[in-house]
């Protein structure tokens, strides 16, 4: 006997409810998969080398942040440092920590993530982090955008590195330091 329209049984209920279900479970472990791919590395900006040559000699704090030697006039130094990223995760933030109380603004110009192309040596800025303002505590330099085309770690093409720009400042040391930074991931 066939009927023209065939009556729904129990077990299509039950196939639909135990669908309805494992969509749940999956879904539910994808966020808690999401959640814990996120991460964050941080560095101590101890480890930077200046390029500078005599000009800008990079002192190291014993509170392990790097700081510049005094100097009779401004110089503007540049120091970079390795950072190593964990291979094919999306960058989401960078945000570094420094002091600034020598009296003028803008001291710590940038600090940025960079990469360098394994096949053509062109460097090209991941994250450009704000310039530093006049301040009596430490102060948070962040950036939330990577830079158009960056933002996929590939370390099979691309080295990282930090470079910051520092007015060495011609009084203490100690008034102008960069202390460290965090770059968190998905």
């Amino acid at each position: 006997d066939l009927h023209p329209c065939p009556t729904r049984r129990s077990s299509d209920l039950e196939v639909n409810s135990n669908f309805t279900a494992l969509q749940n479970a999956v879904n539910d472990n994808d966020s808690r998969l999401t959640a814990v791919e996120t991460g964050v590395i941080s560095v101590n900006l101890s480890g930077l080398a200046s390029t500078g040559g005599s000009a800008c000699k990079v002192i190291v704090q014993a509170g392990g942040g790097a700081g510049y030697l005094p100097r009779a006039t401004l110089t503007n130094c540049i120091a970079f440092m390795p950072v190593y990223l964990p291979q094919g995760r999306t960058l989401l933030k960078m945000s570094c920590s420094v002091f600034d109380h020598d009296g003028f603004i803008n001291r710590v110009n940038s600090i940025k993530l960079k990469r360098t192309s394994l096949s053509t040596a062109t460097i090209s800025t991941v994250f450009n982090g704000p310039p530093s303002f006049e301040s009596t505590t430490v102060q948070k330099l962040i950036a939330t955008v990577p830079l158009s085309a960056t933002q996929l770690i590939d370390n099979s093409k691309y080295t990282y590195f930090i470079r910051t720009s520092i007015d060495a400042p011609a009084s203490s040391f100690s008034d102008i330091t960069a202390y460290g930074c965090s770059i968190t991931y998905q």
